[in-house]
């Protein structure tokens, strides 16, 4: 696409350089050199070490266009990009990148495309490969999908990043149009990093058209010393691009714009990286964590899809990561998990490191020799058996963890931050299981999980603490029909109810002290609590099914989602939904395909939407208070309320619309419909006080784990162990 540049409007360009010296030149030079010249160059100079900046002097002493923005501080690179295109004046800003180099007609077609194209908000192009001496070696090659695609609305867009990731939009080529960039925001590094370029494609998808130029108009350069490149290697958190999807799918309408196949494919890319990353996990020796990681998800499933040998292929790998572990993880396993997943030889820096010490070693560099050795057994331990073995490989003290959504395992991290003070380790119970991480005295504690107990108590340097009954009965029966065995290893079995309100689960007497759920907050999210534009009413939580009838909540959610939904609409958040559709009774089913949203990414953000949430427990039952209630407040939503019949005695009666109270769904949506702006003000500032009372502190993380760590304590004592707690 080309037109006469002299009756184009010039653009500016906006650049983030840090330490850039070596490229800066040369990428400056390709800008400069354009058919169709900005308006102006600005260049954030991102607290630069080197000499970037005496480069941008030199090129700003002879080019009245180049303008120097110094950051003391460095913003990060999206975060500089951000300041240099709010520095610039221009109908159009170009983001361009210090160390690439230009084809002199890019900001001519740029400009010309977004002429022509008054709906789109930004144009980006295709890239050729650079190395670091700037020999092209590759050209990016567009999906079959798309070859034909010139412009993407928020569905093909998200249908195309499902499909194939973000392969074919890349920020160094972008040019937008200013009120475009403006309008949504500009990249949100702070909360997406690295892929915060993906992010804001697709909140612009949302508003505007994104063109794509079918042309190579600039090198993208691949060296050792960019932003990217240290985040591949042998990484093991999760890449930042699912977070971004993830977030994106729990806008609203966005699941109903792509096919299923799409979001099956975007399923398989989760559980390739999750896979991955247990295979880079246990080459840095942590063969328990690579297990737990691997055991996290499930692939067969995925096997209905179009891309059954990318299946395989992960499956081959998932089950060689899982026998590497079994054999010890020792150096010819990892040679072969290496080989398998990098198609090369086991590097001699890795081949060399062996066991949990090759983990030490990769994570915990000195100045002596850049190696710290394996420090002597500790003398105590803790391990934890958390409420499901999806936490395993210590995933429930990692903050980074997947697991880890909407910061729910904030308690743990609590926990675990007490302990490191202490100077005690704590871990969870696979660690001790397969012994890598066992000390002289090691605590153990459960909180649901009923496989290891016997086999630990046999162990003389096992205390098995505490049995914590952390799921409802309805849902775990077999937990309370192993209630009488419980009590015979564990020092203490705690309760969220009183024995007497158990003995209809439990065979013969039993003896229990009581506990209170850990919540992840003590305060509301004040820019979700805040929020002004809320409609209507929602619904998150799972779709699952009791296993005991006695007391479940479970249908009368199903009755809350059929008469809303025939009644001015709700909407569904949460998982299997659509997957289990068919497990439920027909009277059920069309409610729940017409209301049902998808699964939520951010659940605080969610619940920020609407007025009102139903807030049901899996079962009634005294002292059953879980999360759902406060996550309202933290929210600023009005729940509807049903689960423990003693609420009251913890969350004031103003804080909540008691269904309780109404003696069918008409009556309760005639109360919630005359409500007013004072009335729903009065609710929420009363929810926000529940959480700075005194009757929420046995809920904060600060009292579990006094509770917790007072009873290691006193076992300690008991068994004549005061020397091994420092």
């Amino acid at each position: 696409m080309t037109t006469s540049p002299s009756s184009l409007p010039r653009p500016a360009i906006a650049i983030a350089a840090f330490n850039a010296e070596r490229y800066l030149p040369k990428a400056l030079e390709t800008m400069l050199s354009q058919s169709l010249e900005a308006a102006e160059i600005a260049v954030c100079d991102d607290a630069s070490t080197d000499h970037t900046p005496e480069i941008l002097a030199d090129f700003a002493s002879s080019n009245a266009g180049i303008r120097v923005i110094r950051n003391e501080e460095s913003m990060g690179g999206y975060g500089a990009m951000n300041r240099a295109v709010r520095e610039t004046r221009a109908d159009y800003v170009a983001v361009y990148h210090a160390d690439d180099v230009y084809h002199p007609t890019i900001l001519e077609q740029e400009v010309a495309y977004l002429e022509a194209h008054p709906a789109a908000g930004a144009v980006l192009t295709l890239d050729w490969f650079i190395d670091a001496d700037g020999h092209e070696y590759d050209r990016v090659r567009l999906p079959r999908r798309l070859q034909d695609v010139t412009s993407f609305d928020a569905r093909t867009l998200t249908e195309a990043m499902l499909r194939s990731k973000c392969t074919f939009l890349r920020t160094p080529s972008v040019m937008f149009r200013r009120s475009a960039f403006d309008a949504v925001g500009g990249f949100d590094q702070e909360q997406f990093g690295i892929s915060a370029d993906v992010d804001l494609w697709l909140r612009l998808s949302l508003e505007y058209e994104i063109g794509l130029l079918h042309e190579y108009l600039y090198g993208y350069r691949h060296h050792s010393r960019q932003w990217s490149d240290a985040y591949s290697k042998l990484r093991t958190t999760p890449e930042l691009f699912f977070a971004v999807l993830d977030k994106h799918l729990s806008r609203p309408g966005v699941r109903a714009l792509v096919t299923r196949e799409a979001l099956t494919l975007y399923r398989i890319w989760q559980v390739k990286d999750e896979t991955e990353r247990a295979a880079n996990i246990l080459l840095l020796g942590d063969h328990t964590k690579a297990v737990a990681l691997v055991n996290s998800s499930f692939v067969r499933p995925l096997l209905r899809s179009s891309r059954k040998w990318t299946v395989l292929r992960i499956l081959a790998l998932r089950s060689l990561v899982r026998l590497a572990a079994a054999v010890g993880g020792g150096r010819t396993a990892r040679a072969a998990v290496y080989m398998a997943r990098f198609r090369r030889w086991l590097p001699r820096r890795l081949a060399a490191q062996s066991g949990t010490a090759a983990q030490t070693l990769a994570a915990e560099p000195t100045e002596d020799d850049g190696h710290k050795r394996p420090s002597a057994r500790p003398r105590l331990t803790v391990f934890l058996d958390p409420f499901s073995t999806h936490f395993y490989g210590d995933g429930i003290f990692d903050p980074a963890a997947k697991v880890n959504r909407d910061n729910f395992l904030s308690p743990w991290h609590h926990l675990h931050d007490r302990f490191r003070e202490r100077g005690v380790e704590i871990h969870t119970a696979d660690y001790l299981v397969d012994r890598t991480r066992r000390a002289e005295v090691n605590v153990y504690s459960s909180f649901g999980v009923l496989d290891h107990y016997r086999d630990l108590a046999k162990r003389p340097d096992v205390l098995l603490n505490a049995f914590y009954l952390f799921e409802v009965m309805v849902l775990a029966p077999e937990m309370y029909r192993a209630i009488p065995d419980l009590t015979q290893y564990f020092r203490s079995l705690y309760s969220w109810t009183d024995a007497d309100h158990l003995a209809p689960f439990v065979s013969g007497p039993v003896t229990v002290k009581p506990f209170f759920m850990p919540m992840p907050r003590d305060t509301v999210i004040e820019p979700y609590w805040s929020r002004t534009d809320r409609n209507g009413i929602v619904l998150i939580a799972a779709n699952k099914r009791a296993v005991v009838p006695q007391g479940e909540l479970f249908t009368e959610r199903l009755r809350a989602i059929r008469h809303f939904a025939n009644h001015g609409g709700i909407h569904i958040w949460g998982r299997w939904w659509n997957e289990r559709i068919m497990d439920l009774d027909e009277e059920f089913r069309d409610p729940v395909r017409r209301s049902y949203q998808g699964a939520a990414a951010e659940k605080y953000d969610v619940l920020s939407r609407y007025r009102f949430a139903v807030c049901y427990e899996n079962m009634a039952l005294r002292g059953w208070i879980t999360e759902k209630i406060f996550d309202c407040f933290y929210a600023g939503t009005v729940p509807v309320y049903l689960g423990a019949p003693d609420i009251t005695d913890h969350v004031s009666k103003d804080c909540f619309i008691d269904f309780e109270q109404f003696g069918t769904y008409d009556e309760l949506s005639r109360f919630i419909d005359q409500l007013g702006p004072r009335e729903l003000e009065a609710y929420r500032e009363a929810g926000r006080d529940c959480l700075a009372s005194e009757a929420f502190d046995p809920f904060k993380p600060k009292s579990f784990a006094d509770r917790f760590i007072a009873d290691i304590e006193a076992q300690l004592r008991e068994h004549a162990l005061e020397h091994v707690w420092p």
